[in-house]
């Protein structure tokens, strides 16, 4: 089961005075169940961009919580499930994207993305996602994300069509030799994410987490849409060549889980330090 509400992980911290050495005891908290369920409250504030995620296949990779701990940046700590870690692809259609202070502007507002992320959380038990990739067709919005939100995008040749609900999805990133290469469709079947089920702990997600190499300061910003609506995915294709990229070997496993989301319309809000 998920980290059961309220579990601690305890840290000494030695400090040194004069000759007398002080032990204060810290406390990292893990998740509770509440603290999930309250992410899915809308923050206050006006966000600063909107976006329509549409088709989003989530394929997910058990992974050992320890190598991936051993990827994150000082303050941020793996998130689990039955003392399990995840890591996931997750290609999509991006649409309808404007600042909420402007009207779209034509040729920026629907393009593709695929993201490599895992499962995190900070020192005050705030859970949320850690991208190792965000890969994109769209420039404007590869430069203007580093800009303004650190995080690791880059410029990607990407095409996707559907046909009759069967999808046929390419990403190849700039400079890399190969192409990932992913075929999929949706099944009748939902997937049910009520609170306490792995699909809630993994797709109900409403804060992301950046480190800017410049500062050397851990961010966070919040986001927020309706509850997901997930289905079971027959896939026909599958690639590990966004999860090699980034240094990660699923040893030539299938996904444990894949799922595809019905379209939500999502809010951004700004970026701020932890």
């Amino acid at each position: 089961m998920e980290n059961e509400p309220g579990a601690e992980i305890r840290v000494r911290v030695e400090t040194t005075v004069s000759t007398t050495t002080v032990i204060t005891p810290t406390v990292r908290q893990a998740p509770t169940i509440e603290a999930r369920k309250a992410l899915q409250q809308e923050p206050a504030g006006t966000p600063v961009m909107y976006q329509t995620w549409s088709d989003l296949l989530f394929l997910h990779w058990e992974w050992d919580p320890a190598e991936i701990q051993a990827t994150l940046p000082p303050g941020l700590y793996v998130d689990t499930f039955g003392e399990k870690a995840y890591v996931a692809v997750t290609p999509f259609f991006m649409n309808d994207v404007r600042a909420s202070f402007l009207p779209e502007i034509p040729g920026t507002a629907n393009f593709l993305e695929l993201n490599v992320r895992t499962y995190v959380y900070d020192q005050r038990g705030v859970p949320g996602v850690w991208f190792y990739s965000l890969d994109c067709n769209q420039s404007l919005a590869v430069m203007l994300a580093k800009a303004f939100y650190s995080l690791p995008y880059h410029s990607a040749e990407m095409e996707a069509k559907e046909d009759s609900g069967f999808f046929q999805y390419r990403c190849h990133r700039l400079g890399e030799r190969e192409a990932a290469i992913f075929h999929y469709r949706k099944e009748d079947k939902p997937v049910s994410a009520q609170p306490g089920t792995l699909a809630f702990f993994l797709a109900e997600r409403y804060a992301l987490y950046a480190y800017s190499q410049k500062s050397q300061k851990l961010y966070t910003a919040r986001v927020h849409h309706a509850p997901w609506q997930l289905f079971q995915a027959h896939l026909g294709k599958f690639d590990e060549t966004m999860l090699r990229i980034n240094k990660l070997d699923p040893k030539l496993r299938p996904p444990n889980h894949a799922w595809l989301a019905a379209p939500v319309r999502v809010k951004i809000y700004a970026l701020g330090e932890v």
